[in-house]
């Protein structure tokens, strides 16, 4: 009967957690992997001083707190549940004491939960931060205007040690990929209103050694993946970014003289989230062929 009476109450709390407002001083402790969220309009709106763009609102502020495990970088991402969608804001800070984002994430338009088989538009915010082993980040959940707030799913995963740990190795030639519903948002580490952007949302992540140095051109045309960069940086630091591009109307893609036996990184994706579902479409890094620059 003890163990019954137990198993209500931790169910009963679980339960309720979601349908909680954690305020600064009182954050919810949270780890990898998906935690049902909800912000309530009852709550007062967080302004953050955001990298790149000034002072933000986040309207009805909830908060979270998160602890390394380990030192490396951790993607996060808010997907609203709602069948009416709202459009969420997602921020990282240090402190309560501390309110100015280490990284700050706007609302996405576009299909995120098409893994699901779910085609309606949705909204999503993603962020994704370099944190030290130990470390506690407060990661700050709510709406974009008065009228946001709502159901969601808060999802945090590690990459790795760099922007870039896991990505695929690619060859010269057609190389099929599936673009995933919800992948990173790349910061472009040290950038403000240089290349476009001064991050890379929904980023699919690609490494290529060419064997002869030479001219290649990378497309993914006729693919999801609308904005291309290229870096020599695993950390895709804005001073080793050899080129970005947008284009191809349809999928990006770059053309960049490139040294034989150097790592080159690629990331591909879109700076507004827009995935138009799960892709299987050729990567194509290739030398010398005439149809590389025009890919149709």
């Amino acid at each position: 009967m003890t163990q019954l009476i137990i198993a209500i109450v931790t169910t009963h709390l679980l339960t309720c957690s979601a349908h909680a407002q954690f305020a600064c001083d009182s954050p919810l402790d949270i780890r990898f992997g998906s935690t049902d969220v909800q912000t309530l309009k009852s709550s007062q709106a967080l302004t953050v001083s955001a990298p790149c763009a000034g002072d933000q609102a986040i309207e009805h502020a909830g908060f979270y707190r998160f602890t390394a495990p380990s030192t490396g970088w951790y993607a996060i991402h808010l997907v609203p549940t709602d069948p009416l969608p709202w459009r969420p804001r997602l921020a990282v800070i240090p402190s309560c004491t501390e309110p100015a984002a280490i990284m700050f994430g706007w609302p996405h338009y576009g299909r995120p939960l098409c893994e699901e088989d779910n085609f309606e538009p949705r909204t999503s915010a993603s962020v994704t931060v370099h944190v030290e082993a130990g470390q506690t980040r407060l990661i700050v959940i709510g709406g974009d205007e008065p009228g946001d707030a709502g159901s969601a799913i808060l999802k945090i995963a590690p990459l790795g040690s760099t922007l870039m740990d896991g990505a695929r190795m690619l060859a010269v030639g057609d190389n099929q990929f599936t673009a995933a519903a919800l992948e990173p948002a790349l910061p472009y580490t040290g950038a403000c209103g240089v290349k476009t952007e001064d991050r890379m949302n929904n980023a699919s992540r690609f490494a290529f050694t060419p064997q002869r140095s030479g001219q290649y051109t990378i497309s993914f045309c006729n693919s999801s993946r609308y904005n291309v960069a290229l870096s020599t940086s695993p950390d895709l630091a804005i001073s080793t970014v050899v080129t970005t591009a947008y284009g191809c109307l349809s999928g990006g893609g770059i053309t960049a003289e490139l040294d034989a036996g150097t790592t080159y990184f690629v990331a591909a994706g879109d700076f507004d989230h827009r995935l138009r579902g799960p892709s299987d479409v050729p990567f194509s890094p290739c030398q010398g062929q005439p149809d590389c620059v025009n890919r149709s």
